[in-house]
């Protein structure tokens, strides 16, 4: 799997916009790796409005500076505490914790950024990877101050792209385990693209499992192609159910490029440990069709699509299975 490097960009407050973003990427990056289900929505506390991602890129941008940022149990929230603590204890426990993460953030770049240079430093996500400016980072890391969970800078190992990545860590300096890492066939990324387009069509700025639905309608790949023939669910059958489901975006909405929801995001992840588990080479579009509807419990966008065409994820998932096993 060949993924795209995508650099985060300053597009509207130069001087606090780039810290924003990365803060919003960290955060989406530890509620994925914490299995946490989150929402398409985020909400910034004490604000209790659904925001889209841009909302609050620009929320955050705005607050003054520094902030402490913590993913909080609710899905898709953000709790944020300005750097006015109450008391001289927790001024000089948020101090205290700044500090480490800038002399950290320091330590590691030392080796390889000299007079005010920048470097590339990734920060990888499943099938999405981002090229951050070490400049933007050093920035970030006096701006904002992660709790609960953290981030450290560690050499990427020879990586011809970034000579530093992130990798996530506990409060107290551990790693967590590494996310699945597992390349993904030309199906699979191809249903991957054909559901940005389905989003771009719906007028979404994040692809999601019901577009990916889509693009499995439209699959060549044989178990699939079987799978779904077997049920009567075609395109114009899952098109009219995703309609139905009022899953249209406001009008003018555009897609940002490689975005996808948090649980189309689980949803790879999912499809990594399947492929692994199975000993295959690469995640296939039927490791990716499972993986989805492992996440389609009552409730879920998938489950209501599939329920308005008149079938459910258990069916789908016993069918997927006795084609595999040439049933």
């Amino acid at each position: 799997m060949e993924a795209t490097a995508l650099e985060i960009r300053d597009v509207t407050h130069p001087e606090s916009d780039v810290p924003a973003q990365i803060t919003i990427a960290l955060v989406e990056f530890v509620q994925t790796a914490l299995a946490v289900a989150a929402r398409s929505y985020w909400r910034v506390l004490p604000n209790p409005l659904p925001l889209r991602r841009t909302d609050v890129v620009m929320t955050l941008a705005a607050l003054p500076k520094p902030l402490r940022v913590a993913p909080l149990a609710q899905p898709g929230a953000l709790g944020t505490w300005p750097y006015e603590a109450n008391t001289d204890l927790e001024r000089q426990l948020f101090d205290e914790l700044a500090r480490k993460v800038q002399n950290r953030v320091a330590e590691i770049l030392s080796a390889h950024v000299a007079d005010g240079e920048s470097v590339p430093v990734l920060l990888e996500h499943e099938a999405s990877e981002w090229l951050v400016p070490s400049t933007a980072v050093q920035r970030w890391s006096k701006d904002y101050v992660m709790d609960g969970v953290g981030w450290i800078l560690v050499d990427s190992g020879g990586d011809p792209r970034a000579p530093v990545r992130f990798v996530l860590s506990r409060p107290d300096g551990t790693w967590f385990p590494a996310l699945p890492r597992h390349p993904f066939a030309g199906s699979a990324m191809s249903l991957l693209e054909v559901a940005e387009s389905e989003a771009a069509r719906y007028q979404r700025d994040t692809a999601g499992t019901e577009h990916v639905l889509l693009a499995v309608t439209k699959a060549v790949d044989p178990v699939i192609h079987r799978t779904m023939s077997g049920l009567a669910l075609d395109f114009e059958r899952v098109d009219d159910a995703v309609a139905r489901a009022g899953r249209t975006g406001p009008a003018g909405m555009k897609p940002r490029p490689g975005a996808r929801s948090s649980r189309l995001r689980h949803a790879l992840e999912a499809a990594a440990r399947i492929a692994k588990a199975e000993n295959a080479a690469e995640v296939d579009g039927a490791h990716l069709l499972r993986a989805l509807l492992l996440d389609s419990g009552r409730g879920t966008i998938l489950a209501e699509v599939l329920q308005l065409c008149g079938r459910s994820t258990q069916e789908v998932a016993a069918k997927l299975e006795d084609v595999r096993a040439g049933r």
